[in-house]
């Protein structure tokens, strides 16, 4: 029987990783893939981002069909480019790009693969230290 186990080393240097469909109810720790430039958590009964660490080379994160329905525990992604969150409760809040860009940063570029607004990131920057706090305690931008 030949084994096929994938040395530590070359699982810390892989720049992505996909968690889809493994039915997590939290997040993993993922302190061993800080180089990891995209993570796809697509397909699990996350309800929050509590539990997610920041991680300073994350550029792309899938959270499609899951259960997120608030910024609860959402960490510092500075360099998050592209997030999307379709199907999912939060996606169903007509500002969620905007929260998007507030919880995560004016860097963010692509919210379910639609470029955000150039206003709309404005807004993000401009109310960003106000709203953070807020949107980290559950409440949500309905209008």
């Amino acid at each position: 029987m030949i084994s096929y186990e994938i040395d530590e080393a070359v699982e810390q240097s892989l720049v992505t990783k996909s968690f889809k469909g493994f039915k997590l109810k939290k997040f993993p720790n993922l302190t061993k893939w800080t180089n990891c430039t995209l993570l796809n958590f697509s397909h699990n009964p996350l309800e929050d981002f509590q539990g997610l660490q920041s991680l300073p080379n994350l550029k792309d994160l899938y959270l499609d069909n899951t259960k997120i329905s608030s910024f609860v525990g959402a960490p510092e992604l500075p360099s998050l480019q592209t997030i999307s969150i379709k199907s999912t409760p939060l996606n169903a809040y007509k500002k969620a790009d905007i929260m998007c860009a507030i919880a995560f940063g004016t860097q963010l570029v692509f919210i379910n693969g639609e470029e955000i607004k150039r206003d709309k990131l404005r807004f993000a920057r401009q109310n960003r230290d106000t709203l953070l706090p807020f949107l980290r305690d559950g409440w949500l931008l309905t209008s």
